[in-house]
């Protein structure tokens, strides 16, 4: 498996020096040269990565495995995820949505990783998320990253049949996971139904 490498830092390092070399520029010169030097950072070769360009070191992921496989050795090291990894699951697409949501629904899993990888298969638009997104609320003992966000994403996107599964299990959930299904019954466009109040 590929070791985790802080390449945000990298990246940040070599825009310091350049955004020192360049001088006394406004906040919006700097935020779009970040972004030119961000694309040439991305390509150029680095002898830390074994002569690689980042971009290139990440393209290494082959499979939905190694590429989560990286997402969980970030999420224990504590290093912050490089967009380039996470646009490696964008280029690969559907393919990794059994993997992600197997992730989400690891109970044993950071929870960062948790909520990492149920975003990123909600970025797939994957039907899935939302089954990952009810039964984490049904499950919730309590407020976390990956409750927050399951939680908001029902609101936001949920179909008729979330919406049923949710109703369903209220009353076999916990009083932290009833007031969230509440809030997020809430958002529902009305269609007369009852809800469990």
């Amino acid at each position: 498996m590929i070791q985790p490498i802080d390449l945000c830092a990298m990246f940040r390092e070599s825009v310091a020096e350049k955004l020192r070399v360049a001088g006394d520029i406004d906040e919006d010169a700097a935020e779009a040269l970040a972004e030119t030097l961000y694309e040439e950072w991305a390509d150029a070769p680095d002898a830390r990565l074994d002569g690689l360009s980042p971009r290139a070191w990440i393209g290494r992921l082959q499979t939905p495995q190694e590429m989560t496989g990286l997402l969980v050795a970030y999420a224990r090291e504590n290093i912050e995820v490089p967009d380039l990894l996470l646009e490696r699951f964008d280029a690969v697409g559907e393919a990794c949505a059994p993997q992600l949501e197997a992730l989400s629904r690891d109970g044993e899993a950071l929870p960062t990783v948790r909520a990492q990888a149920f975003e990123l298969l909600l970025g797939l638009g994957a039907e899935r998320a939302v089954d990952v997104a009810a039964e984490a609320v049904l499950s919730a003992q309590g407020s976390g990253e990956m409750v927050e966000r399951a939680a908001e994403a029902l609101a936001e996107c949920a179909d008729a049949p979330a919406r049923e599964r949710l109703l369903a299990g209220y009353e076999a959930a916990s009083e932290f996971a009833r007031m969230l299904i509440l809030e997020i019954l809430c958002a529902f466009p009305g269609d007369g139904a009852s809800t469990p109040i």
